[in-house]
């Protein structure tokens, strides 16, 4: 009995806090891209726009060797408008 009381509070905390994250604060990992992808255009906390560039930023990446594992999506977003703002300033 006091293992139903325990329990169905913990459920609705698990619930509450999954429903309250943001798929950007998700460690990039390239066997989930697709559907974290999906999750983030479908969250709709960024616009084409900042999607694309992380986009870009993941094949630039995996072109160059670099290594994006461990690295929140919201990390790779941040450093993808970093090079992007680099790029314009350099014309």
């Amino acid at each position: 009995m006091k293992l139903k009381r325990l329990v169905l509070p913990a459920l609705s905390l698990l619930i509450f806090l999954s429903a309250c994250s943001s798929p950007l604060d998700k460690k990039y990992s390239e066997a989930t891209l697709k559907e974290d992808m999906v999750a983030i255009r479908e969250s709709n906390k960024l616009d084409t726009t900042e999607i694309a560039a992380m986009a870009l930023y993941v094949v630039g990446a995996k072109f160059t060797g670099k290594n994006l594992e461990g690295k929140t999506y919201k990390e790779i977003l941040d450093s993808a408008k970093v090079m992007r703002d680099n790029l314009k300033n350099a014309k």
